[in-house]
């Protein structure tokens, strides 16, 4: 995607891309989708402010299926709570809602009115709260 304007451009992006595959192998229960590294989010801007984005594809490749999401969360509590969220452990047959931005930052600082909670909540008066990761904890002045 190229030129996205939002909210009367409030809100624009220069390019978006995102690539996924997917492997089914039959003898697996469920398939691998993976994300490739060029994913990519650019040229991201919030009221004229640059947005730079960290997406953490190892992640994903690490864990490609619930499967391997629920055994490496048993095993490694800080990537359990890291793919959630909101608290609580993953259901073997339910679904693991995961998050492939690892940080946000705003290198001219965040618009005026735009309360940023580092690394991973943007509270937006007038457009909403933007989350990534375990932003349901985060806690900050004005958030």
């Amino acid at each position: 995607m190229h030129g996205l304007q939002i909210l009367d451009g409030r809100i624009t992006v220069e390019h978006l891309f995102a690539q996924l595959t997917s492997e089914y192998d039959p003898r697996e229960l469920a398939p691998r989708i993976l994300p490739t590294e060029r994913c990519a989010i650019g040229g991201l801007m919030l009221d004229h402010r640059p947005v730079e984005v960290t997406l953490r594809i190892a992640f994903f490749v690490s864990a490609p299926t619930h499967a391997a999401l629920l055994a490496r969360a048993g095993q490694d509590p800080e990537f359990g709570r890291g793919i959630l969220c909101r608290p609580g452990p993953l259901a073997p047959g339910g679904i693991a809602e995961c998050h492939i931005v690892s940080k946000v930052e705003f290198p001219e600082g965040p618009p005026p009115g735009v309360v940023y909670c580092p690394p991973n909540r943007i509270r937006w008066p007038g457009v909403g709260t933007i989350y990534s990761e375990n932003s349901w904890s985060a806690t900050c002045s004005g958030g």
